[in-house]
């Protein structure tokens, strides 16, 4: 699965419910609006989010910043981790392969130990990640920068489908 990043906002889960209200064909093409809004900050963000995992401590940071993606939301969202990052032996979970998603969580958090870890080893070769996940510092720097264009856009199409 990997690790998400969205943006935090306060009362967008009941701007969006709004959207309920409208018939079928237009609940639709707000929807597609919607995507269509959203994905284009979180293509903005992209690059933002790779340049913080890619600077991250662990050795296979770099890597793993390659498998962020940008995902189809009605709010802005970029997964970390849910493509097979570019490493030897990394594949989903069969036998004793290393997950991808557990890839990128190890690189955001650090190793958490557990039954790969077992007897000492760090399984990973990723040390604990100091002061909190990379993403979860840099979170208030991204939500400045893109929140405010993502309540002006959100605002746009609920005003061009009559919800507000």
């Amino acid at each position: 699965m990997g690790v998400s990043f969205t943006l935090g906002m306060t009362g967008v889960d009941a701007c969006l419910a709004r959207f309920g209200e409208l018939d079928k064909d237009l609940r639709r093409q707000a929807n597609r609006d919607m995507r269509s809004v959203a994905k284009r900050i979180a293509t903005d963000m992209l690059p933002l989010v790779r340049g913080i995992v890619a600077a991250g401590p662990a050795p296979q940071s770099a890597r793993v910043a390659t498998t962020a993606r940008v995902k189809s939301d009605r709010v802005p969202v970029v997964t970390v981790g849910g493509v097979n990052p570019p490493l030897s032996g990394f594949r989903r979970s069969r036998g004793d392969r290393l997950a991808k998603g557990s890839v990128a969580y190890g690189v955001e958090f650090g190793t958490a130990g557990g039954h790969r870890a077992a007897g000492g080893a760090d399984y990973y070769r990723m040390g604990r990640v100091a002061g909190g996940a990379a993403l979860g510092r840099q979170r208030q720097v991204m939500q400045t920068s893109f929140t405010e264009s993502y309540r002006h856009a959100l605002a746009d199409v609920m005003r061009q489908y009559g919800v507000i």
